[in-house]
């Protein structure tokens, strides 16, 4: 019985996140940076650009000690230019 009201409150909450999604997608510039403000929507970004394969021992920044696939420029450009846009434009970030 839990396990059922689990899948259907699962149910629930997907079907209202794509009507929030549905709803953003009508949404561009000054309408959307306004409901944005208002909270209530996920923001979802991608990675940003990282190098094709890990990286190798002397490759690797110092402090990549498992030797992880990590921002190359252009993603710690972009990835610092998505912060800045959302600190910019005063969107509230809640708990996650």
């Amino acid at each position: 019985m839990r396990n059922a009201m689990g899948v259907a409150a699962g149910a629930i909450l997907v079907g209202l996140l794509a009507i929030r999604t549905a709803q953003a997608d009508a949404l561009s510039g000054t309408s959307l940076v306004t409901a944005l403000h208002q909270g209530g929507y996920v923001l979802l970004m991608l990675h940003a650009s990282s190098p094709p394969a890990p990286p190798t021992a002397g490759s690797a920044e110092h402090d990549n000690t498992k030797l992880e696939r990590q921002l190359d420029e252009i993603g710690r450009s972009s990835a610092q230019a998505m912060g800045r846009a959302i600190k910019t434009l005063g969107i509230p970030i809640g708990e996650v």
